[in-house]
């Protein structure tokens, strides 16, 4: 397939999404609809969580119109976003408990497999499709923990549907290329409106719970095929070193939470980005940082053999941490200084 044709699918997603989200900003602003704010959030100002509405009509349109549909199309798999679209919407408005979101999140990884997709085969029906669920709700709620600043999860979610669109491209898997593309589109348009110190619009659950499991459904698609031609790395190292951020952040905080007697569940500024907006960067900075390292694991799953460019992309996946406790202690460290003497990392803010 021509590069135009891509290059069409994620342009009109992204004209969809600019046109959209001003609307849904407005609509809001009428209504009085906004995100409540607590001791989690740093912002102060009024936002709209809606913005996962423009997203799921600016990607949706594009397959709609182009895509041709059927039992055997990825489009199908595709449809199973409504359903969880409608419920996060819903939780968004009204809290939805925790137990039948969760029972959502497993039937639609159900219905995945049921659908031909898998993250992994392992040998009985009952044990891969299990694992498929356990990674369906696991993507769902990684990218929707890790929206917490400014653009982050829109970027990653962005680097996530360009690299799998490329791999599905280069295979000539053009539905799910195409549906990749048009997401990155949309997300782009999205975070014209969100990246930055003051966001005019959020993503919501709307929009997170959906980023992951359009993520989750491209991940079992590189998974199911062929060892991508462009690299010399495997299929699951790629997919790690993509969905990293977000998946390692929700095992590090459950942890911590657990060690300290607390819920997994209890909320608090642990995450992988709050250890660096927390008086040292800003959310842009922290964003870019974050981008950045995901490219280089990228990189590395792609350029490393692949019989141990799992194992390095994986050890890798600390250094985000160590790293944050690096420039946190650096700048206790400037702070302690008398005042004439401090060059604090703080102005990077």
């Amino acid at each position: 397939m021509e590069t135009t044709v891509y290059l069409a699918f994620a342009a009109s997603a992204c004209i969809i999404a600019l046109g959209i989200m001003p609307v849904i900003i407005q609509l809001a602003e009428k209504r009085g609809i906004f995100e409540a704010n607590d001791e989690r959030k740093t912002h102060t100002e009024q936002v709209s969580s809606f913005g996962g509405v423009g997203i799921m009509a600016a990607f949706i349109v594009p397959i709609l119109l182009l895509m041709q549909s059927g039992t055997n199309s990825p489009i199908t798999a595709f449809a199973l976003a409504i359903p969880l679209f409608a419920i996060s919407l819903l939780d968004d408005i009204f809290q939805v408990k925790v137990a039948f979101r969760f029972a959502v999140h497993a039937a639609i990884g159900l219905l995945l497999y049921q659908l031909g997709f898998s993250i992994v085969d392992l040998g009985h029906p009952i044990l891969t499709a299990s694992a498929t669920v356990a990674f369906t709700i696991l993507l769902i709620n990684a990218y929707n923990l890790i929206d917490g600043i400014n653009g982050l999860s829109g970027g990653l979610g962005v680097i996530a549907s360009l690299v799998f669109g490329l791999v599905l491209a280069q295979r000539g898997e053009q539905d799910l290329a195409l549906a990749c593309f048009s997401l990155t589109g949309a997300l782009l348009g999205y975070l014209n409106y969100n990246f930055g110190k003051k966001a005019l619009i959020f993503m919501g659950d709307n929009g997170s719970t959906i980023l992951g499991f359009l993520t989750a459904l491209m991940a079992m698609a590189i998974m199911d095929g062929e060892e991508n031609s462009i690299s010399g790395g495997s299929n699951l190292s790629l997919v790690f070193a993509v969905v990293s951020i977000p998946v390692v952040d929700v095992f590090k905080v459950a942890f911590i939470r657990v060690l300290n007697g607390k819920s997994p569940f209890q909320p608090d500024r642990s995450h992988v980005h709050h250890l660096y907006t927390d008086k040292l960067l800003s959310h842009p900075t922290a964003c870019l940082l974050l981008f950045g390292w995901t490219m280089v694991q990228v990189t590395l799953a792609i350029k490393l053999p692949s019989s141990y460019s799992l194992q390095v992309v994986m050890a890798l996946s600390v250094v985000p941490y160590l790293l944050a406790k690096a420039l946190r202690s650096t700048d206790e460290l400037i702070a302690g200084q008398p005042k004439r003497e401090r060059k604090s990392i703080l102005g990077w803010k």
